[in-house]
C-alpha cells in the first residue's frame, strides 16, 4: 500500500514538473519568439497604418491630406477679442499699386499679404530633415514600385518675406513641432526592411509667418 501510495505522488510530482515546464515554454514562446514575430513585420501598407495609425492613418480613407492641410490653412477666423494701445497702430506700407499692405488680401495662389510680411502655403515631403537636437534624420517616404503605392508624409510650411522699407513690425516664423517616422541610426531607405527598424522623431517646421512689432524706445 505503502508503495502505491509512493508511486502515486512520484507520478504526481512529475506531473506537476512537466505541466510547469511546459507553462514557462509557452510564456517563453509568446514572450520572445511571438514578440519577434510582431516586431519584425515588414515595412509595407498595413503595417504602417497599424503600427502608426496617427500619421498612416489618413490612407485608409478618400481623402487627400493635403486637402485636409491647405482646407485648415485656408479657415480665416477673425478674432474677437481686443485691446487698447498706447498709441495709434498702423503701417507704411505702400506697394507699387498703392494699396496698404496692412489690408486683407488673399488669392488662390494662397499667398497673404499682412503688416510687413507676405507668406506663401507650401507643401513638402522632404527625405532628410533636422531634428529638434540638430541631428540630420532620414524621414521614411514610403514607395512600393512593384504595387505601385505611394504614401508619402506631407508637412505644410509657409514661405515668409518681408516688405522693403517696411519698419513698422520684422517678419518671424513662429516654428511649430510636428512628428514623423524616420529610420533608426544604423538603417536607411536602402536597408530597412521590418518595422522594428523604424521610430518617431520631433522637428521643427517653419509655421506661422508672424509680424512682430518693432519696440521704439524712448531717445
Amino acid at each position: 500500500m505503502r508503495e502505491r501510495c509512493a508511486n502515486t505522488w512520484v507520478c504526481l510530482a512529475i506531473t506537476f514538473i512537466g505541466t510547469s515546464i511546459a507553462l514557462v515554454g509557452i510564456i517563453c514562446w509568446r514572450e520572445f519568439i511571438l514578440n519577434d514575430k510582431e516586431t519584425d513585420a515588414r515595412i509595407t501598407r498595413e503595417n504602417l497604418i497599424k503600427y502608426y495609425p496617427t500619421i498612416y492613418g489618413i490612407y485608409k480613407t478618400n481623402i487627400s491630406y493635403e486637402q485636409i492641410l491647405l482646407k485648415g490653412a485656408n479657415r480665416l477666423t477673425p478674432t474677437t477679442q481686443y485691446f487698447n494701445p498706447n498709441t495709434n497702430c498702423s503701417f507704411d506700407c505702400l506697394p507699387n499699386g498703392g494699396k496698404r499692405i496692412s489690408e486683407p488680401d488673399y488669392n488662390r495662389a494662397s499667398v497673404y499679404n499682412h503688416a510687413c510680411c507676405q507668406s506663401t502655403q507650401v507643401f513638402t515631403t522632404p527625405q532628410f530633415f533636422q531634428n529638434i537636437n540638430g541631428v540630420v534624420r532620414e524621414i521614411l517616404q514610403f514607395n512600393d514600385s512593384k504595387l505601385m503605392i505611394i504614401m508619402p508624409q506631407i508637412f505644410f510650411q509657409e514661405e515668409c518675406r518681408q516688405a522693403k522699407h517696411c519698419t513698422g513690425c520684422i517678419c518671424h516664423y513662429i516654428d511649430q513641432a510636428t512628428s514623423a517616422v524616420v529610420y533608426k541610426p544604423g538603417y536607411t531607405s536602402a536597408t530597412a526592411i521590418y518595422i522594428s527598424q523604424l521610430e518617431i522623431d520631433i522637428f521643427y517646421l517653419h509655421g506661422c509667418c508672424k509680424c512682430i512689432n518693432l519696440i521704439k524706445r524712448a531717445p
